[in-house]
């Protein structure tokens, strides 16, 4: 399935300089894999142009909201295949039935991985914080949780239980 969409939106302004005078270049299509409509494969095809500014001679293209500069898939797709990849189907079955390479698969999923971590590093302390000890099996190490007690989650979970162990942890949280 084809779908056309034409770029209603054209800027009043240069991406990197701020600059007010912009020539249009032409039309440019930018095609790019979207969400499965009736079962079948979508593609997007978005009539937008590109433009040159003519105070710091930079050629841009309208940035184009849920796709990524490079890409050649929505987000909203690459979404789709990292939430069943994570929820258990293997590499070789999402490849072969969104048409896509494994290693497309691989690293969407790498790259949602490091953006969930790193937006969870960015987390502050919860204002309630409830810590237990456990170990996951017996004569194991010692786990330590800390949890969200307000929301009911999981905050961290950290290996070790004294004090030396989690002083380097406990320092780096944010608005503790």
């Amino acid at each position: 399935i084809d779908v056309e969409l034409k770029k209603e939106y054209e800027p009043k302004n240069c991406v990197k300089c701020s600059h007010h005078r912009l020539h249009s270049k032409g039309k440019y299509f930018r095609i790019v894999r979207h969400l499965a409509q009736f079962e079948q494969a979508t593609f997007l095809r978005i009539h937008t142009r590109r433009f040159r500014c003519l105070a710091c001679n930079c050629s841009f293209i309208v940035p184009l909201q849920g796709i990524t500069k490079g890409r050649h898939s929505s987000e909203p797709f690459r979404d789709t295949i990292y939430k069943d990849h994570h929820h258990g189907i293997c590499a070789r079955t999402l490849a072969q039935t969104q048409s896509i390479g494994e290693a497309t698969v691989g690293r969407i999923y790498k790259e949602f991985t490091q953006r969930k971590a790193s937006e969870r590093l960015s987390l502050n302390c919860p204002a309630f914080l409830g810590i237990d000890e456990h170990t996951l099996h017996k004569g194991q190490r010692f786990c330590t949780t800390f949890c969200d007690i307000k929301n009911h989650r999981i905050f961290d979970i950290q290996s070790g239980r004294s004090d030396k162990d989690l002083t380097a942890f406990l320092s780096k949280l944010k608005g503790r």
